[in-house]
């Protein structure tokens, strides 16, 4: 700063005398007094001076403020990769990251298993999955909305089998309150992840849905984890032992279980919800889940149940029929369909379940309400 000042000093003082010289000479004016004119140059330059160096102060306090503003863009940063880094540490399952991220066409940032070449390659060749029940459960929430107030606040949409959440995060965009549940505990966290990704505020659970409160056998599958499923004997449903004994690539775990209705108690009748989407998928233990919401499903006005029907499933079949006799004679409407992937939907006769398995594999979308508003 001091060396600056000295050379525009020097500078200034040349030029201011060069100049007082050349003038001098021009209008014939040989005894200038050049004492006054180091004077008053002096005070002249000693106010230039002054200028520069509070010009220069100022740059000195723009460069602090600027590196100051520097420093906290720095912290800033280091805050988000402090996070960015929590949460890949979170979600780093079994040293595996979740290194397939697709964006589908709702805008959704996906996290697909690398592991899961039956779930990860079927979602990739559409970026959807399973929207022949996509399209139900959003066309039974926009017909309904049109009857019902407030509806974000009435509707409830349960995930059984909720795998990595593509439902639940459909659901909860549409506008139900959205409660999953996955119980394998690597294909949680990266619901889990979805979930936070996307920023969706829905509850999940790491629990298995069945018609028992307790502690379960549940069957991995290493090869898709959309073929996990509750272990059952030959007498039951769900997965059979011999699948374990015999194809090598499944190994059984530990699993906390609830019932539904046990789950919610008396939480929905006292919240007034009016409208219940349960969807199930749990490889041959649906039959379960609805015994174990039986009491939940009769607590709402109208209701929606979308499960999996596989052709030796009959305890499906079973309380399906149940549910629809008690309906008829509650004097209900009701409306059944199998639905299929990339086919039109197959209306179903509810009064005969002994027709139900000749079209073969789908899902069961049966819809029951007080009021005809509504034919899928």
């Amino acid at each position: 700063m001091k060396y600056l000042t000295k050379k525009c000093f020097d500078y200034i003082s040349a030029q201011i005398f060069s100049r007082l010289t050349i003038y001098s000479q021009q209008i014939g004016k040989d005894q200038v007094s050049w004492a006054l004119i180091s004077e008053h140059s002096s005070k002249v330059l000693l106010e230039m001076l002054q200028k520069l160096e509070d010009r220069n102060q100022n740059l000195l306090e723009m460069l602090q403020k600027l590196e100051d503003r520097n420093q906290n863009l720095l912290e800033m940063l280091q805050k988000l990769e402090d996070r960015n880094q929590n949460l890949v540490t979170n979600y780093l399952i079994e040293g595996i990251y979740p290194s397939i991220l697709t964006i589908n066409r709702n805008g959704f940032r996906i996290f697909l298993d690398p592991r899961d070449p039956f779930i990860s390659v079927h979602y990739l060749q559409s970026l959807s999955w399973e929207p022949q029940i996509t399209s139900i459960f959003k066309e039974v929430f926009e017909t309904y909305k049109i009857h019902q107030l407030d509806m974000r606040s009435r509707a409830l949409f349960i995930d059984c089998g909720a795998n990595i959440g593509l439902h639940s995060m459909e659901a909860a965009k549409i506008g139900y309150e959205v409660f999953a549940f996955e119980p394998e505990p690597i294909t949680y966290k990266f619901l889990e992840l979805n979930r936070i990704i996307n920023g969706l505020q829905f509850k999940s659970e790491k629990l298995a849905v069945a018609d028992v409160d307790g502690v379960l056998e549940f069957i991995i599958d290493t090869q898709s984890s959309g073929m996990n499923g509750l272990l059952k004997s030959k007498s039951g449903t769900g997965r059979f032992k011999e699948q374990i004994d015999h194809l090598g690539r499944f190994h059984s775990i530990k699993v906390d279980s609830i019932k539904l209705s046990n789950y919610f108690g008396n939480e929905i009748r006292e919240s007034n919800k009016s409208l219940l989407c349960l969807k199930i998928d749990t490889e041959g233990a649906e039959g379960e889940v609805i015994v174990g919401a039986r009491d939940l499903i009769q607590r709402f006005e109208s209701y929606l149940i979308i499960s999996e029907m596989h052709l030796d499933n009959l305890e499906l079949v079973k309380q399906y029929d149940l549910l629809i006799k008690t309906e008829i004679s509650a004097r209900k409407y009701i409306t059944l369909r199998l639905l299929r992937f990339m086919k039109e939907p197959i209306v179903l006769n509810h009064n005969d379940s002994s027709t139900w398995h000749q079209y073969g594999y789908g899902d069961l979308a049966l819809y029951v309400s007080y009021r005809d508003i509504f034919k899928f």
